[in-house]
């Protein structure tokens, strides 16, 4: 008797298992479905810090109309490109005016790896899915790329048509927009590091930063650098777990509720200028462009976000520019 008892306690215990197993499945998928219907009112619109008298700044770097800009950001997570784009579209109203009719900006174009489209986390695949409605919002095009990683797993690769799309990048009248480390390792977590903390800054890849700057100068411009450093993208989508994080589907549900990215921006600098400090003969050796990007992306963020890679820059100060006072952003 006691036997059935427990068989029966036992059966009903499984029967209410599935049916909250079920319950928490529909909420998900409510969820979900909440997100994709909503994912800019998490993703667009992030509140952007700038610096004292950046407009000023760049009309006097870009008011000749010989300059074009460059948009560099950091890479913590997927949605990290946003204000990227929000950020070229402001930089756009600003120069227009300066700009002869045909040779006005028009939008920009981002550099993502193709495999995103069909080979990443079916979560990834699904997320850019949606957010290609979103980049023609902000007037955004895709140029896909397939980096080293992916020739490496199978993927075939074409320079001609890639370096087609940069080639052809001003006369569209295009920013580019480049995060150049790549990946999304920065926002992962750091080895052997407590619960939630994150690896920081990367690398920058070789001459990620060298070929966007060579095709505009083949173009018959002068790049100008723009820095935007992003924080908390790994809090809309987390890159451990592949997934869009609740605090980002509950934003999409609630609209009166705070954005979870921010953006931080720092003077343009155009590449010109820096090729009279850090080039020889007005060529940057290999790596040195990168490592002075990285450099002034990284002083854009926490202390504890730029990890150890640029944490002690070595050729910020060699450059005599107009620069942000961190010490503002992050008192000690």
């Amino acid at each position: 008797m006691k036997t059935e008892i427990r068989k029966g306690g036992q059966e009903h215990a499984l029967r209410n298992l599935s049916s909250s197993d079920t319950r928490r499945r529909f909420i998900r998928y409510l969820q979900r479905q909440a997100y994709a219907l909503r994912m800019e009112s998490v993703v667009l619109n992030t509140p952007v810090n700038r610096p004292l008298y950046y407009e000023r700044e760049i009309e006097e770097i870009m008011g000749d109309g010989e300059h074009w800009p460059v948009v560099l950001g950091n890479h913590n997570s997927h949605p990290a490109g946003f204000p990227n784009m929000e950020e070229a579209t402001y930089i756009k109203e600003i120069v227009n005016p300066f700009l002869p009719p045909d040779q006005q900006i028009e939008g920009s174009a981002i550099l993502i790896t193709e495999s995103i489209k069909d080979r990443q986390n079916e979560e990834i695949v699904d997320y850019f899915k949606l957010a290609t409605r979103t980049l023609n919002k902000v007037d955004t095009e895709v140029i896909f790329v397939v980096r080293n990683k992916d020739v490496e797993e199978g993927m075939e690769r074409n320079r001609t048509e890639q370096n087609y799309e940069l080639m052809h990048i001003v006369e569209k009248g295009r920013i580019p927009i480049v995060l150049p480390e790549g990946g999304v390792d920065a926002g992962r977590q750091m080895p052997g590091g407590v619960r939630g903390e994150r690896r920081g800054l990367m690398p920058l890849k070789p001459n990620s930063v060298k070929l966007i700057t060579h095709a505009v100068e083949l173009q018959g411009k002068k790049p100008v650098l723009f820095f935007v450093a992003t924080r908390h993208a790994e809090d809309v989508f987390d890159p451990i777990t592949q997934r869009a994080t609740d605090e980002a589907k509950k934003l999409a549900t609630w609209r009166r509720r705070d954005p979870i990215m921010s953006a931080i921006v720092d003077y343009p600098v155009s590449v010109e200028t820096l090729a009279k400090y850090l080039g020889k003969r007005e060529r940057f050796p290999n790596g040195v462009l990168e490592q002075y990007c990285g450099e002034r992306l990284a002083q854009l963020l926490a202390p504890h976000e730029r990890g150890s890679v640029y944490a002690q820059p070595a050729l910020l100060d060699q450059v005599p520019t107009r620069r942000r006072d961190t010490r503002l952003l992050y008192p000690a």
